[in-house]
């Protein structure tokens, strides 16, 4: 429900869903199509007041550790790197695996339907 809707809340589901923590900005495109930065409960809330052509509000998540990479020297940037990469992996392979398991839930939904449409 939109009333139980907080930035928090959203942002701490992401650090959640995802493992990370304050290495991420939250942004929405305008009318204008910009992108802006969401940080507060009065942002999103704005974001959610604004005309949209449906009913829902896209979210974009960007990395912001990359803008920080440079103050760094080039060995340590490439173990940051590495970490970021096998995070990167493991993310990927994590939402492969739920694609996977929703798949299979669906098919045997539409299997179990075929059979006693046609049982």
């Amino acid at each position: 429900k939109i009333e139980d809707f907080s930035f928090q809340k959203l942002r701490k589901t992401l650090e959640n869903l995802f493992e990370i923590k304050d290495e991420f900005d939250i942004k929405y495109v305008d009318e204008d199509e910009d992108y802006i930065t969401v940080s507060s409960e009065e942002e999103i809330s704005h974001a959610l007041s604004l005309p949209r052509k449906s009913n829902y509000l896209r979210l974009f998540m960007f990395d912001n550790v990359t803008k920080k990479l440079s103050k760094f020297p080039d060995d340590v940037k490439e173990k940051i790197r590495e970490k970021m990469k096998y995070r990167e992996e493991k993310l990927l392979k994590k939402v492969e695996k739920k694609l996977a398991k929703k798949s299979r839930w669906e098919k045997r939904e539409n299997d179990e339907g075929k059979r006693r449409k046609y049982g």
